[in-house]
């Protein structure tokens, strides 16, 4: 299963997420509202923003701070 990276985006950043401008050789650094730093993997390239991996992205994501569910209701996609 995998989620649309444009989708992913917006998610958390409206739950308060924001880019922290690092990068590292495959992915970024991001800051929960809590200032948590979590690392989100570049998207596979589709052409369309591309995606991720949804278990890849819900391993990440877990734990990072109150009121986080996994799965995130993100829609998933074959």
């Amino acid at each position: 299963m995998r989620s649309r990276a444009r989708e992913v985006y917006a998610h958390l950043v409206d739950v308060g997420c924001v880019f922290d401008g690092e990068r590292y050789p495959h992915g970024e650094v991001w800051l929960t509202p809590g200032m948590q730093v979590f690392f989100l993997p570049d998207p596979d390239p589709d052409g369309e923003g591309g995606w991720f991996d949804a278990e890849v992205l819900d391993d990440n994501l877990k734990d990072r701070w109150s009121g986080l569910t996994v799965p995130l209701p993100l829609r998933r996609y074959g």
